[in-house]
């Protein structure tokens, strides 16, 4: 017989387009050829799109461990929409291995346009060696010089559930296409914000109880650090 759900969980939880079952996943490295751009690769999380000045790998949506399973992967994962299984890859439920959900856009005083749908991301490349990529926490600008790509919010699991990695949402918290805004809660997205027990404003310039902003952002070293003409 099938394994039982997961507390919380339905079988929408699954990662829309790698079925109801359970498979194990492969993974590829890989290099840019030659005439393309050869820059740094990174994700953008909470948009379908990559910035203007980069090139986009794949859209895709946010992959991650089950809230309620400490065992599972902390990782943030952006999962291609057309998945390619490995040859030995088998259909069988292992006990003992990580499973990945989808990720949803969960917060009580949330955009109620955002609040449960399953969150989008991009994996996108830079054109040169020389461009360098950039995610600030606590700004919601870039330092000089460098370019704009967004403005987003701190995001991560709920305080009481397994950790997991912090990541730089697009303020915009697009959601992948045919979404459902019903709540199957897989992995979540919270906002995070100051505690005033380890920031107290009197002293750092952070507001107490407040939800951080991030900033991303790019630059390309041989433009910035060329001589003025």
């Amino acid at each position: 017989p099938p394994p039982s759900p997961l507390p919380g969980s339905t079988s929408l939880d699954s990662l829309t387009g790698y079925g109801a079952g359970f498979r194990e996943l492969g993974c590829v490295q890989c290099s840019s050829s030659a005439g393309a751009s050869s820059g740094p690769t990174y994700v953008t999380w909470g948009r379908k799109h990559c910035p203007d000045a980069s090139t986009e790998i794949y859209s895709g949506q946010v992959g991650a461990g089950h809230w309620n399973r400490r065992q599972d992967t902390s990782s943030r994962l952006c999962m291609p929409p057309s998945p390619e299984f490995p040859s030995t890859a088998h259909d069988t439920h292992g006990t003992s291995n990580n499973h990945l959900f989808q990720v949803e856009y969960e917060d009580y005083h949330m955009d109620a346009g955002s609040d449960n749908l399953e969150a989008a991301c991009a994996v996108c490349q830079l054109p040169t060696e020389s461009d360098t990529a950039v995610v600030l926490p606590a700004r919601a600008s870039c330092p000089a010089g460098f370019e704009l790509d967004y403005v987003g919010s701190l995001m991560t699991e709920r305080r009481n559930h397994h950790p997991a990695d912090v990541i730089c949402v697009d303020s915009a918290m697009v959601a992948v296409d045919g979404s459902d805004p019903a709540n199957h809660d897989g992995g979540l997205l919270y906002f995070v914000e100051t505690d005033p027990s380890m920031l107290p404003a009197s002293s750092s310039g952070y507001e107490q109880s407040h939800e951080l902003s991030c900033v991303a952002c790019h630059v390309n070293r041989t433009a910035a650090e060329a001589p003025p003409p």
